[in-house]
C-alpha cells in the first residue's frame, strides 16, 4: 500500500485552539478499496 497525506493546521484565539483537517489517500497495489481518510480534529488548552 502508498499513501498521500495532505494537512491544513489553523489557529484560533490566540493559539489557545487549534484546528486540524486532514486527507490522506491511500493506493492499494493488490486490491483497491475505497478506504481514504477524511478527518477534522479541534485541539484547545486548558489551564
Amino acid at each position: 500500500m502508498r499513501q498521500t497525506t495532505l494537512g491544513l493546521n489553523y489557529y484560533l484565539r490566540q493559539n489557545r485552539m487549534k484546528l486540524m483537517v486532514g486527507y490522506v489517500n491511500r493506493h492499494e497495489l493488490e486490491k483497491p478499496a475505497a478506504n481514504n481518510i477524511f478527518q477534522v480534529q479541534l485541539q484547545m488548552f486548558l489551564h
